[in-house]
């Protein structure tokens, strides 16, 4: 059975229509590359709360998390990859 792995990603839209998105850290898998903030989720934690965690972890700053919107599932030969995306809007920092 392989590894399955959750992460959850937030779309924040400005007034303009722009999609805020994240460059992935030298060093770490895929790095450089663009992606929508957010990460992997820990145990016992729901989808929403690991995704707060997340971006306050990565970019300092305080979001509310909104309504999921879609989930996409890769399979590859080793894992499976579920992706949750969530509407989120900018609080603070």
């Amino acid at each position: 059975m392989p590894l399955v792995i959750e992460v959850t990603a937030a779309l924040v839209q400005d007034e303009a229509g722009r999609y805020l998105i994240t460059r992935r850290r030298q060093g770490s898998h895929l790095a450089g590359l663009w992606e929508f903030p957010g990460g992997k989720r820990e145990a016992g934690e729901s989808h929403e709360a690991a995704l707060a965690r997340e971006l306050t972890e990565e970019l300092s700053a305080t979001f509310s998390v909104g309504e999921k919107v879609e989930t996409v599932r890769w399979e590859y030969p080793d894992r499976v990859v579920i992706l949750h995306f969530y509407r989120c809007r900018h609080e603070a920092g």
